[in-house]
């Protein structure tokens, strides 16, 4: 057999490995020495038979080798990641980590599925991972509608999360994670007002970066004698049901953690929608709480997180679907008035889809879009839109929306007027899509508006844009004229002024 069929043959058979086992295997059924086997398989790379990537070295300078062909497969991450696992890399917890979150993540959220610590001297950081898988062209760095992002590169992985179901998993975990807090507070185990929770600050414990940081004096997690905290930390990942290899990020960062002896005792919480049995048995052996959203609140604020993740992705029209979809918001709006933060950040949401509700029934076609971070082409400076309908050729109307008791003043108003509506006009005139359309900007409201905010909402009229503000009071009676009979009953339950 020639050296191009024995080695190429033997390659396609194993799949992609490292070049040690394919060694292995040539030795094992040709005969062959090991300096042979080596040299045929260098041979082989010479002539182009099989690839390696160059720049990626495992233990003992070992390669990761494949055939042409076996690079555009869906067998090459897979067997990749096995390479890292055989050869004790910590880069394969980078992959684990990203593939548990759809193969996507805003790049301030690398260090926490990575693996790797925020800063070390005896461990690779996650920035100096992040750095060297982008330079290996494994991962790479794009802009998407949250922001910067990290991915799987575009031919390691056909498919990523969309952004727009990764913003609003983002929301729905957010909400996820304020209740816990909420209701750690509440069961004694946490104090509150020293708790770190991602979005508000950088959580950190032990080296590395958790979504959910808070100390606990409670016994046995604190030190009883010293009196020193010890601490809670969570991650949470909604969308997916976790397999054994989605965990091991999470068990990576508990290990090196629970080992470092300036570590505090702590307890570990992984909260995901499902757990593959095998994955559920793993963290439980290891002593740290493996849960799901249904089993810590009940059904309805499952329920609820789901259908949130749904509606800010737009796979629901809700002013097409009433009484299920607002029915299970509304229920999980009451189930969880106990936790406050939570609450309230459910109530920002909620008004987010009656206002992009509302904006819809006006229309006969388009799309609505909800909580987009825009890019200021001109500034390259970041706004969110909390709520965009879109129609092509035809009409921009933007939206933001601020659930409060309070009154409204003047000065909220042109401080979201002066700088974001400007940005966000720029960025949609830049769309050959929206360059000749109609812009609407409107300012939505659970509180009161100053007289003199409505004075200064009415003298922004102009022949390119109309703005217009609807407080707690104008947001009812549009509902009532729209006959959205359902849908107005659950607005002035979830938003009357006495209600906290």
């Amino acid at each position: 057999m020639t050296n191009r069929d024995l080695v190429l043959d033997t390659l396609e058979q194993l799949g992609p490995i490292l070049s040690s086992l394919l060694s292995q295997e040539l030795q094992h059924k040709h005969n062959l020495s090991s300096v042979a086997a080596r040299k045929r398989i260098e041979r082989a790379k010479n002539e182009r038979l099989i690839l390696a990537l160059e720049d990626v070295r495992f233990k003992h300078n070992e390669q990761f080798v494949y055939t042409p062909a076996q690079r555009e497969s869906t067998t090459f991450l897979p067997a990749l990641i096995q390479a890292f696992d055989d050869s004790h890399s910590p880069f394969r917890f980078a992959f684990q980590g990203l593939l548990a979150r759809g193969g996507l993540v805003p790049k301030n959220l690398f260090a926490s599925i990575s693996g790797h610590p925020l800063e070390s001297r005896k461990h690779q950081t996650a920035g100096d991972a992040l750095d060297a898988l982008m330079h290996w062209g494994l991962l790479e760095q794009v802009e998407t509608r949250v922001g910067t992002c990290i991915r799987l590169s575009s031919d390691l992985a056909a498919k990523h999360v969309s952004p727009k179901r990764l913003a609003a998993r983002l929301s729905a975990e957010n909400i996820l994670l304020l209740a816990l807090r909420d209701w750690l507070r509440l069961q004694g185990l946490i104090t509150a007002n020293k708790a770190s929770v991602r979005g508000e600050h950088t959580p950190q414990f032990g080296l590395f970066q958790w979504d959910f940081v808070a100390p606990s004096y409670v016994n046995p997690i604190s030190n009883q004698f010293s009196r020193e905290p010890g601490f809670v930390v969570a991650d949470v990942i909604l969308g997916r049901k976790l397999t054994k290899g989605d965990v091991q990020y999470f068990l990576h960062k508990c290990k090196i953690a629970r080992v470092n002896s300036d570590n505090k005792g702590f307890l570990a919480w992984l909260i995901a929608d499902w757990f593959e049995k095998d994955a559920l048995i793993l963290g439980r052996q290891y002593g740290y709480v493996f849960t799901t959203p249904k089993n810590l609140f009940g059904a309805g604020v499952a329920t609820m997180l789901d259908t949130i993740v749904q509606a800010l992705e737009s796979k629901q029209e809700l002013h097409l679907s009433t009484r299920d979809v607002w029915g299970s918001i509304f229920e999980a709006v009451k189930a969880i008035k106990h936790l406050e933060v939570a609450h309230s950040e459910l109530k920002s949401i909620l008004l987010e889809l009656i206002t992009g509700t509302c904006i819809a029934w006006n229309y006969t076609h388009g799309k609505t879009e909800y909580a987009q971070l825009i890019r200021d082409p001109k500034t390259s400076r970041y706004f969110e839109a909390d709520v965009v309908f879109l129609q092509p050729d035809e009409r921009v109307v933007v939206a933001e929306c601020k659930h409060t008791k309070d009154w409204i003043d003047v000065t909220v108003l042109k401080t979201w007027f002066l700088e974001s509506v400007p940005a966000i006009q720029n960025f949609y005139l830049a769309d050959r899509w929206y360059s000749s359309a109609k812009y609407e900007f409107s300012f939505w409201t659970s509180g009161r508006l100053t007289p003199a905010a409505r004075r200064f909402a009415e003298s922004l009229h102009s022949d390119d844009r109309r703005f217009y503000i609807r407080d707690r009071d104008d947001i009812a009676k549009l509902l009532k004229k729209q006959c959205q009979v359902e849908l107005s009953k659950i607005f002035d339950q979830c938003f009357a002024l006495t209600d906290d």
